[in-house]
């Protein structure tokens, strides 16, 4: 089998297709990656990449080069696989793989979450899903998606095609940090948030809320530390929003700068429970990387981890609202077996998000989709 991997953004293949299409290589399929050159490389040989010849900052040339391959190679790739929702990169792709007749799938990556048609330019995104995104769609051979929950979502939006479920997992070297700076966890008292500050996709002000909240329930020296790289005026929002809650800035809630590094494993061992209410994301690397240092994890469904987190009691899958937020932080705070949460918590990063177990959950799925296909 061979497939092929579309992605025309100027940072090249992201971390997380990297990842997919080396573990699947390792089940003796061959991908060729269509992207431009970044900072994330294959490792597998029967990966290839290919570069646009004359890259423009529009990302014509994309297209122009996958035409081309598809024209001179199609006939050879079993699937095309994009990624993404509200792409009009996808529109071109598609199009020209129903000219070349080339089955194509389509990854989401968290783009039909409820919250993602409510936030923004509302009326264009429902415009567009009507007349761009469900076309795209009706025509895929199969979607792949993260999460029973965005499996719903797109049930839910009438969309009624082959769906084949395979998450995303921690990087490698978060799963080697946690030889150095694993621990055991006994009682929970320090949150934290990693990640862009972003208060409106990553919820921060659910978060801050919900925190506020159970310090008034039940106060017993719980902290809330947020670091990550703040967008346009967030720390500013931030501390109106910590204000407005009557928490005090360095005792009740901390705000850090970006860590890197030994840092950010230093920052994650000294937390006992990670928090991130996202309402829109595909799956946050930061959680993945929090589960992998054995830190039991509070997540909102939208995170795309919500099932899988509860099914391996690696944490609480709380609602994405701030009485969600305070029922996840006082479960945890009242938890007797803050430890074995965070045994498991480690254990679901080495087994069903292992990269090895994503790609068996991604091939098979799509080789059942791919064999019906060809027996009709």
């Amino acid at each position: 089998m061979r497939l092929a991997f579309f992605y025309p953004w100027l940072e090249g293949v992201p971390s997380h297709a990297r990842h997919l299409c080396d573990a699947v290589a390792r089940r003796g399929v061959r991908w060729v990656t269509l992207s431009r050159e970044g900072p994330n490389k294959t490792r597998e040989p029967l990966v290839s990449a290919r570069y646009p010849r004359h890259p423009d900052r529009l990302m014509r040339a994309d297209l122009t080069d996958l035409d081309a391959f598809l024209r001179a190679e199609g006939s050879t790739v079993d699937a095309l696989v994009m990624v993404g929702g509200f792409s009009p990169f996808n529109i071109g792709a598609a199009v020209l793989a129903r000219r070349y007749r080339v089955p194509y799938v389509v990854s989401l990556e968290g783009t039909v979450a409820p919250f993602a048609f409510a936030h923004g330019r509302r009326r264009l995104k429902h415009g567009y899903w009507r007349l761009v995104d469900r076309w795209i769609l009706s025509h895929a051979v199969a979607l792949r998606v993260l999460s029973d929950f965005e499996r719903d979502c797109l049930l839910a939006l009438g969309v009624r095609r082959p769906m084949v479920m395979a998450a995303e997992g921690p990087e490698d070297d978060a799963l080697a940090a946690f030889a150095s700076y694993g621990r055991v966890r006994t009682v929970a008292r320090r949150f934290l948030f990693l990640g862009r500050l972003d208060v409106w996709q990553k919820a921060l002000d659910h978060m801050v809320a919900g925190f506020a909240a159970s310090l008034r329930q039940r106060h017993e020296g719980q902290q809330l530390v947020l670091a990550g790289p703040p967008l346009d005026g967030a720390v500013e929002r931030l501390r109106h929003l910590f204000a407005r809650e009557g928490l005090v800035e360095g005792q009740d809630v901390v705000l850090k700068p970006p860590v890197y590094g030994a840092a950010k494993w230093e920052l994650l061992q000294s937390a006992d429970v990670f928090l991130h209410p996202s309402r829109r994301e595909g799956i946050p690397r930061s959680v993945t990387e929090a589960l992998a240092m054995g830190l039991p994890v509070i997540v909102t469904d939208e995170t795309n981890l919500g099932t899988v987190v509860q099914q391996a009691a690696a944490g609480w899958r709380v609602e994405g609202t701030p009485a969600g937020v305070t029922r996840g932080i006082l479960l945890a705070m009242a938890a007797g077996d803050l430890e074995a949460r965070s045994e498991n918590a480690a254990r679901l990063a080495r087994t069903t998000l292992s990269w090895d177990a994503i790609g068996e959950a991604f091939m098979s799925g799509l080789a059942g989709v791919l064999a019906n296909g060809r027996s009709r």
